[in-house]
């Protein structure tokens, strides 16, 4: 099972946990040992049952899944290390492995043991791991109740985002006013238009309505990123032809 990725050590951390180890020449042997291990792969050929090509390296069999779990790269963000990784990166660290030429008198020595422990906590990453996609589950499953049944819902309840959500699963989406019960109150949604100064483009000012449990009348709302522009404005919205480009 894939480990939460918030819970994963940071590469440049774990690197930093080897004693006279640089980071950078590390990234840089990793490179080299992957662009040898992908070396060997035949595209043209490979099958559902191709094995994994692997290398030898200070005495240790690598595949491209060793280096990618020493520097998982997401999409965005930080480059992170999962236990696995760091079990690979111990042992090519003790064989001597992660040093560049120009370093040769570098020892090896005591690794650190926040990452002894790290590398062998990986059962109870997975652990971690399957308690918050059970918090998220239950979240969403709370939160499709909520919308699906919107008058169990109570004023401190009310958010825009629940409420949008709400009038878009039972009216759809509008442009105007809609209206709905929701927990005992009339709401009121309102949906304004907002174009750029060209013209192009447009976004919605969307406001929510309804008098509380007090008597008192409130309002949430999410602003137009074009409110402010000329074309909206009707004493400042003269020559803005779309040619001239503005937003």
């Amino acid at each position: 099972m894939k480990i939460e990725r918030n819970l994963l050590l940071d590469y440049q951390a774990a690197c930093k946990m080897l004693p006279n180890v640089k980071p950078r020449v590390v990234s840089s042997i990793l490179n080299s040992l992957l662009d040898r291990i992908m070396g060997q792969v035949d595209i043209l050929n490979m099958t559902a049952d191709t094995p994994e090509p692997t290398i030898e390296y200070c005495g240790i069999t690598l595949s491209s899944s060793d280096i990618h779990s020493i520097r998982d790269t997401p999409d965005f963000g930080r480059i992170k290390t999962t236990p696995q990784g760091a079990r690979v990166l111990i042992s090519l660290y003790q064989a001597g492995g992660l040093f560049s030429e120009r370093d040769k008198k570098a020892k090896v020595e005591a690794v650190h043991d926040e990452l002894i422990a790290y590398s062998e906590s990986e059962a109870a990453l997975i652990d971690k791991t399957l308690a918050i996609k059970e918090a998220e589950r239950k979240v969403k499953e709370e939160r499709e109740e909520r919308i699906k049944n919107p008058q169990n819902l109570s004023v401190t309840d009310f958010t825009y985002s629940l409420l949008n959500d709400i009038f878009f699963a039972h009216l759809g989406k509008c442009t105007g006013q809609q209206e709905m019960n929701i927990g005992g109150i009339p709401v009121t949604k309102t949906v304004l238009p907002h174009r750029s100064n060209s013209g192009k483009s447009h976004d919605f000012e969307v406001v929510f309505q309804f008098t509380d449990e007090n008597g008192e009348s409130q309002r949430i709302s999410k602003n137009s990123m074009y409110a402010g522009n000329r074309r909206n404005d009707a004493d400042r919205n003269h020559g803005l032809p779309n040619s001239r480009g503005y937003r």
